[in-house]
């Protein structure tokens, strides 16, 4: 797993680049190289979908939490970078 860390201007180079990122780009990277959380709502509740690169919703579940823990777990020994 790769942790992104280092003073708060690293952090905000690395969140402002992964901004600038393209549909493309993001197809680029690959589902099973990338991933992401995004807050979904399903029957008037809010729920957090985790995403492949592509925008493919993979699961979705009630809590960030869970969802970052499942992101953490399949990354972990993958070559996988984590960002958050």
């Amino acid at each position: 797993m790769v942790t992104i860390s280092g003073g708060m201007r690293e952090h905000a180079d690395v969140v402002s680049a992964l901004k600038g990122l393209t549909d493309r780009d993001f197809r680029f990277f690959g589902v099973g190289q990338l991933a992401y959380i995004r807050p979904v709502r399903i029957e008037g509740e809010v729920r957090y979908a985790v995403c492949g690169a592509d925008g493919t919703p993979l699961t979705v579940v009630s809590s960030a939490t869970e969802a970052q823990d499942i992101l953490a777990r399949n990354a972990m020994g993958s070559g996988s970078g984590m960002v958050h």
